[in-house]
């Protein structure tokens, strides 16, 4: 009977673990991608900048809404913010978390948007 419940819990902990877990992963490679396509991006424009990253997200089912994405030059610079929320349910509990990725870290969005912005646990 231990054996029994021993197996249930691990594998509801396993469950658990990657229930949570998965959303932040995907958050850690959106970030590492954002980087990877910046790098690149010396010979594009902010728009194909852009559509990467939407791109990206699609493929990786990440739910960013295109308005939460922003890209632009601060003189030769390029600069990109992304906010977006992931919903996590595991038994018995649901909870929101809001992701911020920056490039480079610690942008902050154009005035004209610092409106919208939401604190985040995620940034």
């Amino acid at each position: 009977m231990r054996f029994v419940f021993r197996f249930f819990l691990l594998v509801a902990v396993i469950h658990l673990g990657v229930s949570a877990g998965t959303p932040y992963i995907l958050y850690r490679f959106l970030d590492m991608r954002v980087d990877e396509i910046v790098a690149a991006s010396m010979d594009h424009s902010e728009h194909w900048v852009k559509a990467q990253i939407l791109e990206y997200a699609r493929e990786k089912k990440i739910p960013l809404d295109p308005e939460n994405v922003l890209v632009w030059r601060n003189r030769n610079d390029l600069r990109v913010w992304i906010e977006y929320d992931q919903t996590v349910n595991v038994p018995f509990h649901r909870f929101d978390t809001i992701y911020r990725v920056t490039y480079p870290e610690g942008t902050v969005p154009p005035q004209r948007y610092a409106g919208r912005s939401r604190s985040s646990p995620g940034s």
